[in-house]
């Protein structure tokens, strides 16, 4: 039923301190410690903690596996959940409009809340996007942070998409260079789960352009 139980040596609180409830998915045990998998991908663990393998439990719900070796403890964590992004139409980024001079372009990336991946809810309201955690950069670098965000049904499903605005120039940027065509928006949902998604763009490494 979903329910853990748990006996024998109770030194450390291993047998004491098992979590109640239904909605546990899987069990492992380390020589002191145990942890256990919840059915909403989250970890929950307890007993022996001298090497912090409680106390540094992973927070999130994007977990599929657990493991415990004698004092330490592994889990897996889900491949992201894929969010559609589109880029503006007609946008065209300037590897030299890096802030270095008086120019600085504006990425300009469109986020749909239809989701892709397996188990995902499909027109996931981007609301439950965490701001603080996307990124964005060329190819899998995925670096600068959102400066900007404006709401809108882009996609006219009847759902709120998200439009995020980044700066070329912004410190930790993975800027832009002539060969790259593509690029990768990735962050966590409110929920902890990951998600990530990549379009392409048009660069344009005309040096004197203006």
């Amino acid at each position: 039923d979903g329910s853990i139980e748990s006996w024998g040596h109770d030194l450390y609180g291993q047998v004491t301190d098992t979590p109640a409830g239904t909605d546990f998915a899987a069990v492992a045990a380390g020589r002191y410690h145990s942890l256990a998998l919840k059915a909403d991908g989250s970890i929950v663990s307890w007993g022996y903690d001298a090497y912090d393998q409680v106390t540094d439990t992973p927070i999130g719900i994007n977990f599929v596996g657990i493991a415990a070796g004698g004092h330490h403890s592994l889990a897996l964590k889900a491949i992201p959940a894929v969010v559609v992004i589109r880029g503006i139409a007609g946008s065209t980024l300037h590897p030299h409009h890096d802030g270095s001079g008086s120019l600085n372009d504006l990425v300009r990336v469109k986020v749909f809340g239809s989701m892709t991946s397996v188990g995902d809810p499909v027109d996931l309201d981007t609301a439950d996007i965490d701001l603080a955690t996307v990124r964005f950069g060329p190819g899998l670098a995925a670096q600068a942070s959102g400066k900007a965000v404006l709401n809108g049904d882009y996609d006219s499903d009847g759902i709120q998409d998200k439009k995020f605005r980044f700066r070329m120039g912004d410190v930790a940027f993975d800027k832009v260079t002539c060969t790259d065509s593509s690029g990768t928006l990735t962050g966590n949902l409110t929920t902890g789960e990951a998600f990530e998604g990549s379009d392409s763009f048009t660069s344009n490494c005309v040096a004197g352009c203006h």
